[in-house]
Order: C-alpha cells, then structure tokens, then sequence
C-alpha cells in the first residue's frame, strides 16, 4: 500500500526527489505491482475517496497531489486505486 500524505514538514532537511522523480517512481510502481493500492486524502476520513480505475486518471491525480504538496495551488486529490487489502 502506498498512502500519500501530501503536506509535509518543508523544512525538515529529507532528501526530497523531484517533482517528475517522484511521479515516474509511483507510476512504475502502478505498472510493475499488479495488487498495488495508493489512497490520497487531504482530511483523512472526512471526505468520500473518488476511486480511479484508469491509470491515466491516476497519473493526473498524482501530479496533482505532488503540484499540491509543493505549492497548495490546486485542490488536494482525495482518490484510491486499486484495492485495499484490510485483512
């Protein structure tokens, strides 16, 4: 599972990838792991999460929850994809 928490501590000195790293690094995980499951979600549980089947409406929300993360010019994504494995 991936959980993507998109508003980060900014001054804490992590090795941060960039924008485009960090995209290509989630969509070859979406390609390479069949059972993957990714969920963004700005207020956790406070919203009904909009699931994506197509991997193209995954990759635009993922660029934006990465466009959030660094500027909160655009909304906040809340989606999953794929299925969650709550066993």
């Amino acid at each position: 599972m991936v959980n993507l928490a998109p508003r980060l501590d900014q001054w804490r000195k992590f090795d941060w990838p960039t924008e485009e790293g960090l995209c290509q690094k989630l969509i070859a995980i979406i390609e390479s792991i069949p059972e993957v499951y990714i969920q963004c979600e700005r207020d956790t549980d406070q919203e009904p999460l909009n699931r994506l089947s197509d991997k193209g409406d995954v990759v635009k929300a993922l660029k934006d929850a990465i466009r959030y993360s660094l500027s909160q010019e655009v909304a906040c994504p809340t989606f999953c994809y794929g299925k969650a494995d709550l066993d």
